[in-house]
């Protein structure tokens, strides 16, 4: 069947005596729940990051989400939701440089939008592999394997094989 996939991108959190939320938490894992339900805390930590400032992006944004599970709660695929008024939301398409998933933000931060964007656990390995916070060789190679274990296709032979043997030693 389809897959409708998304990346949420909200980050419109304030700037405060405490910090830089935007900075500090960004778009984090799991707060996209609070726009689904509409619901936004006024108190605690979560309460900090809903100023006046960012209401009328994060209740549109809010609204819109709405509109995308709806349908798809209705028809099985979120389309332009249920007022056919919002970007397509189109499933993920395998081909290469087709789109791939919507990427869920307020107008101000770019709107609705499909992505084809594509990462590949192989280049992220790569990437981390040139980062300077990687102290050497054996610590890259944890984070190797940690990385190819959670696959649900994986072997042994992944790890040993990867970056042409470069883990072996490990």
């Amino acid at each position: 069947g389809d897959a409708f996939a998304y990346r949420w991108d909200w980050d419109e959190e304030p700037q405060t005596v405490w910090g830089d939320f935007a900075l500090l938490v960004g778009a984090a894992h799991g707060l996209e729940t609070i726009f689904l339900t509409g619901v936004f805390p006024k108190d605690g930590l979560a309460g900090m990051l809903f100023t006046k400032a960012n209401e009328e992006g994060r209740l549109t944004l809010s609204r819109d989400m709405q509109s995308y599970w709806a349908e798809f709660a209705y028809t099985g695929k979120p389309g332009r939701g249920r007022e056919n008024e919002l970007p397509l939301w189109m499933a993920w398409n395998l081909e290469k440089g087709a789109d791939k998933f919507m990427v869920l933000d307020t107008p101000e931060g770019g709107g609705m939008r499909m992505s084809k964007d594509e990462v590949f656990s192989e280049e992220l390995l790569l990437t981390a592999a040139s980062d300077e916070r990687v102290r050497d060789e054996e610590d890259l190679c944890w984070l190797v394997y940690l990385n190819l274990k959670e696959g649900p296709l994986y072997s042994p032979d992944q790890y040993r094989d990867w970056n042409k043997g470069r883990c072996l030693p490990y």
